[in-house]
């Protein structure tokens, strides 16, 4: 009944912008999702890759996230972006759960924290 319907390969400008206009980002589960799909977006990231984001590869005074990539296990530097980093502090500060875990983006569920295991 579907194989004719295919998965996109890509969205355009204003598909991306519909996405990310229709997360609520008033709750903290929406700031965690914002921050993801936009470190996707902008930057072409794994799900693998985002998800396994460490506190510690994100320096917001030089501006870099520095990480080493979960499938080819190369090491990839890029420019923090703006709106990108703007996004990981509201959710930082106002959506992730207050608990001591070394990836950014959290479950908002305990008590499984890590969102590695979802």
């Amino acid at each position: 009944m579907y194989k004719d319907r295919r998965v996109p390969e890509y969205y355009s400008a204003d598909e991306i912008s519909k996405i990310l206009s229709s997360i609520d980002r008033g709750n903290p589960l929406g700031k965690r999702n914002y921050a993801m799909i936009l470190l996707g977006v902008k930057y072409g990231l794994r799900i693998s890759d985002i998800r396994t984001l460490k506190l510690s590869d994100i320096s917001f005074e030089k501006n870099i996230i520095s990480i080493i990539q979960q499938k080819t296990g190369k090491p990839l530097s890029l420019d923090l972006l703006p709106d990108v980093g703007w996004a990981i502090i509201d959710y930082l500060k106002y959506g992730r759960p207050n608990i001591e875990a070394t990836e950014v983006f959290c479950s908002p569920r305990p008590p499984l924290w890590s969102i590695r295991r979802i």
